[in-house]
């Protein structure tokens, strides 16, 4: 798994029994990434277009985050819509407002 995003959505994954790199990548996980980068949008391109099969999911696609009541700064959507304008694939919500993670949790 590649991730783009925060450390806890890497620590979640290791939870869950998933490495982050470390060998063929199956799927990329987008979520809100403060350092984010050319490096990683490209790394990240390249997995999803040229491993078959390879999942993109994204934890969200909030265009803004309000970091205060006057300010909005980008939100986890703005690094999703990066990936799908270079890959040209539409990512897999499993955050709000999908409906994934309420139907993964009453099974």
């Amino acid at each position: 798994v590649y991730v783009i995003g925060g450390e806890g959505i890497v620590q979640e994954l290791q939870l869950a029994g998933f490495t982050a790199l470390g060998g063929p990548v199956g799927a990329v996980v987008v979520g809100l990434d403060p350092d984010i980068n050319y490096y990683k949008l490209q790394y990240a391109t390249l997995c999803i277009r040229e491993n078959p099969g390879c999942l993109f999911i994204a934890t969200n696609r909030d265009s803004v985050g309000h970091m205060t009541d006057l300010q909005e700064w980008p939100g986890a959507g703005c690094m999703v819509a990066a990936v799908c304008g270079s890959t040209e694939q539409e990512p897999i919500v499993v955050g709000k407002p999908s409906t994934f993670m309420m139907d993964f949790l009453l099974q």
